[in-house]
């Protein structure tokens, strides 16, 4: 079993001055993270949800960040979903996922709604096969050209997730860090 963290992220964040620790889903306790009072948690991309693919590193992953959820949600911590933790999310707060075509190694237009924390529209990176169809309890905030939805917000606690990933645009784009900074207040 592999895991693994795109070494861009502690690039963006360096950028940003957000100091990053970086949990594995394979310590499923979160007793370390009650130590850290963290400011902000990110739910990364990378692999599917154990509803599509329930394979048991999928599965694990889900559980341990069911926790990091719950424990956020507890404790006013903001949460924001990329990609697949976007897809966790959905799912978390009872939406549903679909597959969708023509969403991987390409970019497209979002198009954006009001929103609370900044999320600015335009060209963005898409790496999914998997998409939200219904945002359950979330509210849409942004969808591409084919209606698939590509950002939620919850109503009033600070979660979010998004369907692009702001660490694969080198140079990082200004808006996905000005929406990152005023998201986790840095």
């Amino acid at each position: 079993m592999r895991t693994a963290l795109d070494m861009n992220w502690f690039e963006l964040c360096k950028e940003l001055n957000i100091n990053v620790v970086v949990l594995s889903y394979m310590d499923t306790s979160i007793d370390f993270l009650r130590t850290l009072s963290p400011s902000g948690i990110i739910l990364s991309g990378g692999n599917d949800l154990s509803s599509i693919n329930p394979l048991s590193e999928n599965t694990i992953r889900d559980k341990y960040e069911r926790s990091l959820v719950e424990f956020a949600m507890a404790n006013e911590i903001p949460i924001l979903g990329i990609c697949r933790g976007m897809q966790f999310l959905g799912e978390f707060f009872g939406g549903k996922i679909n597959k969708v075509s023509e969403h991987v190694r390409c970019k497209h237009t979002i198009s954006v709604s009001e929103n609370r924390f900044g999320i600015i529209g335009g060209e963005r990176n898409s790496y999914h096969d998997y998409a939200l169809s219904n945002s359950g309890l979330m509210r849409v905030v942004a969808r591409s050209p084919d209606d698939s939805i590509e950002a939620i917000e919850h109503a009033t606690l600070p979660i979010v997730g998004i369907m692009w990933h702001p660490e694969r645009e080198i140079p990082f784009c200004k808006s996905d860090k000005d929406f990152i900074r005023n998201f986790f207040g840095v």
